[in-house]
């Protein structure tokens, strides 16, 4: 009995040791892999913080698909962006030409509050834009550095699949993304992002977008320089020579905070927070509807969506906190419809909670929050974590 009781015993010590074999180097890699990946966000908050200034060199590769039979677009970009108000991006698109689209070339540029579009055909310049709305807030611009450092930032995942060289440089291949359980919808095409970042400051050297399966599009960092001067001459506006297809004043004005109630209709209302390196006084103004020709004395039935907005600025060396505000006056609406939020198509849109019993809406590709203040409707648009946009909703009240 003894000998068959230590033959037992016997097997059970070599099964468990099996076991152990196989499964401790899976612990050990797992628990490697999440130390990479702490390692990696770490990294893109301490790049994002201190970032001034960056130059980016990148080509971005279509894959050819129903709506451009026989093409192979590339995308060749190079992009300029210092401080919070001046950015610059010249592209040229090639492999079009099957379906008849000539190689072209264009160059935008944002100055402060002024927006050109220079192309072939013409010249598009936007003056007075505010600090939230279309031509400064949402003009494409396919390689944002701090929107990438703040998607890492933000990911509750983010998975580690490799070591590999990209442009010279040690990268860590990855998959990472949020959590959209929380999505108020989500994109009709399924779609899987893979990037490459740079072990060293977590920037991202290239990224591969599929949708279903497939590689749609490609893009990669061809050369990269980060805090090197860039002279303001870069981001100079020359009309000269250049036939002006449309000049338009987007209506933006600086006003002092105290005339808000007359001009706009309200008391504005101010974050408690800010995050650390914001300038702690902002700049303040509200766009007049009337270059957009229409009246400032609108009854509240025809009144847009987002009439006669309230802009807070905070700033500091890289980018800006942009807080629009304004009266919901279509006071039967919806509240996701009055604030404008869409979950319709590729839009994801989170939905997460404020103090209050309040409820918040989060576009991770605007990185935008929308909520509501009793009558007065608010969206805080900033290069920043998403949680810091829920800390400073959470101050205003």
């Amino acid at each position: 009995m003894k000998a068959r009781y230590w033959a037992i015993v016997a097997t059970v010590v070599v099964l468990s040791l099996a076991v152990l074999a196989v499964v401790l180097p899976m612990i050990t890699r797992n628990g490697h892999r999440e130390a990479v990946a702490s390692e990696i966000k770490s990294n893109a908050f301490e790049t994002a913080r201190n970032i001034r200034c960056y130059y980016i060199k990148a080509e971005i590769r279509v894959t050819e698909n129903s709506e451009t039979p026989g093409c192979e677009r590339v995308d060749r970009v190079e992009i300029w962006s210092k401080g919070p108000d001046k950015y610059r991006i010249d592209t040229e698109i090639t492999g079009m030409e099957n379906i008849g689209i000539p190689p072209t070339r264009s160059t935008t540029i944002q100055n402060g509050r002024t927006v050109a579009s220079l192309g072939q055909d013409g010249t598009d310049i936007y003056y007075n834009c505010p600090p939230f709305d279309y031509f400064v807030g949402q003009f494409d611009r396919p390689y944002e550095m701090a929107n990438e450092l703040n998607a890492l930032i933000d990911a509750d995942l983010v998975d580690v699949m490799a070591e590999e060289v990209v442009s010279g440089e040690d990268a860590y291949k990855i998959e990472a993304g949020k959590d959209e359980r929380t999505s108020l919808g989500h994109p009709d095409t399924a779609k899987r992002v893979v990037s490459w970042v740079s072990k060293e400051n977590s920037i991202c050297l290239k990224k591969e977008i599929y949708e279903y399966g497939e590689l749609a599009s490609t893009i990669e960092v061809i050369d990269y320089r980060i805090d090197e001067d860039i002279p303001d001459d870069i981001f100079s506006i020359d009309k000269r020579g250049k036939r002006i297809r449309e000049e338009r004043d987007g209506g933006y004005r600086e006003i002092a905070p105290e005339q808000a109630e007359e001009v706009c209709g309200f008391t504005p209302i101010y974050p408690g927070y800010i995050p650390e390196g914001f300038h702690e006084s902002p700049t303040t103004g509200w766009r007049d509807p009337r270059p957009s020709d229409l009246p400032l004395d609108l009854p509240p039935e025809y009144a847009p969506m987002w009439y006669k907005p309230f802009y807070i600025t905070y700033t500091d060396s890289i980018t800006e906190i942009s807080i629009c505000e304004a009266m919901k006056y279509d006071t039967h609406a919806p509240e996701i419809d009055s604030l404008t939020v869409s979950a319709e198509g590729d839009t994801v849109v989170l939905e997460t909670s404020l103090s209050g019993g309040r409820t918040a809406y989060y576009e991770p590709d605007t990185q935008t929050l929308y909520f509501l203040l009793k009558d007065i409707k608010v969206r805080i648009r900033a290069n920043l974590p998403m949680e810091e946009l829920i800390r400073i909703a959470e101050s205003m009240g």
